[in-house]
């Protein structure tokens, strides 16, 4: 399916090459999960790829296509408040991911399907950052949270008529320890630029930055999926770039230790889109061993990822903070998952958690 899918991205005409009545569910539900139907469905209006499709089908890609169209409205009018409000309080921000790239590379950003925003503060400013959230609304998440085991808060806002704005603010790039530090506030803040197709008060970062965070998440949080969305952010990224651009690049992926993911991340986006590559990315290659490439490895399992995070703390007291936040989070957050656990003293709670999370700690990670 989703080499289907990435031939319609590309806009390349294509035969229904399916029957039974569940394949047309099947084929939407699958554009869904890759993050693609808007991007097919403007395919099909720019070049009729889609001709011979069922009709129905069709109709529920542009329809589809449409809400996408509306909620990114919704979404643009929420960041730029969101990010006006953390100004005047003296917050800087930067936007991240999704919710930078669809207005400074997308043709159009209702293209780029997302359920958040991605916002990063100077994490001696976190606190102010997400009182300027709450008093817009918005309620954190239960979550597994402490000093090191995660660098990020995920924040929700009803705004009525089944209208739902989730903030994830983050303190540092990434959740895992192993990656966390590798671009420190200051690194990025130094570099930043506006995004005046989204607002002239927001800032994202410049492509070589942005390139490396998108290989970095895929691989890092989701353990290098198929999901063609995030692939086309890539191809976007690595396509647009000039030869400048691309240098730089480079010698930050390799100062950073993630030659081998970026490169990983740009062929496989490469392979699916077609990718037209400046000539510094084609010759990106890692110089040496690199530990982090381990998150590549066929069978990685949630135990490599937190000897990783580990390994990379300064120290024995850090690392246990580390494995104790991991086992023991906030009562807040078992209590909400409480239902999974059963009833029992929180003792028992804990351990009864503890003792489940053993298989899945040691299950492949990869899904794919």
């Amino acid at each position: 399916m989703e080499v289907l899918l990435a031939a319609l991205v590309r806009g390349e005409p294509a035969e229904w090459p399916f029957t039974g009545p569940a394949a047309e569910q099947d084929f939407l539900d699958a554009a869904r999960r890759h993050g693609v139907v808007p991007l097919v469905a403007w395919q099909h209006r720019r070049r009729r790829c889609l001709n011979d499709w069922p009709e129905g089908l069709r109709t529920a890609l542009v329809e589809r296509a449409r809400r996408h169209a509306i909620v990114e409205q919704l979404q643009r009018s929420e960041l730029t408040a969101v990010v006006g409000e953390l100004t005047a309080r003296s917050v800087r921000s930067i936007v991240l991911k999704g919710a930078a790239l669809a207005y400074s590379h997308y043709p159009h950003p209702c293209l780029r399907p997302r359920e958040d925003f991605d916002l990063l503060v100077h994490e001696p400013r976190k606190d102010a950052a997400v009182d300027v959230l709450r008093a817009r609304g918005y309620t954190p998440l239960e979550m597994v949270t402490g000093e090191l085991v995660t660098a990020q808060q995920t924040f929700v806002r009803d705004a009525g008529r089944g209208v739902r704005h989730t903030c994830d603010l983050h303190w540092r790039v990434s959740n895992r320890a192993a990656f966390s530090r590798l671009l420190p506030w200051e690194r990025l803040a130094a570099d930043t630029r506006p995004i005046p197709a989204l607002d002239a008060r927001v800032e994202g970062l410049p492509p070589p930055h942005a390139l490396l965070i998108a290989c970095l998440h895929r691989v890092a949080h989701h353990f290098d999926p198929p999901t063609l969305i995030w692939l086309y952010d890539i191809h976007l990224l690595a396509g647009s770039m000039n030869e400048e651009e691309a240098v730089r690049f480079v010698a930050l992926a390799m100062d950073c230790g993630l030659a081998a993911i970026c490169a990983h991340g740009i062929s496989r986006a490469q392979h699916h889109f077609l990718t037209s590559l400046p000539a510094a990315l084609e010759k990106l290659a890692p110089a040496g061993p690199e530990p982090l490439a381990v998150f590549l490895h066929e069978g990685f399992r949630p135990f490599d990822m937190l000897i990783s995070d580990l390994r990379a703390l300064p120290g024995y007291r850090a690392r246990c903070r580390l494995l104790r936040e991991h086992l023991f989070p906030p009562v807040g957050y078992l209590r909400a998952t409480k239902p999974r656990l059963g009833s029992g003293p929180l003792p028992w709670l804990y351990a009864r958690r503890i003792v489940r999370g053993v298989s899945h700690w040691f299950q492949a990670a990869r899904e794919s």
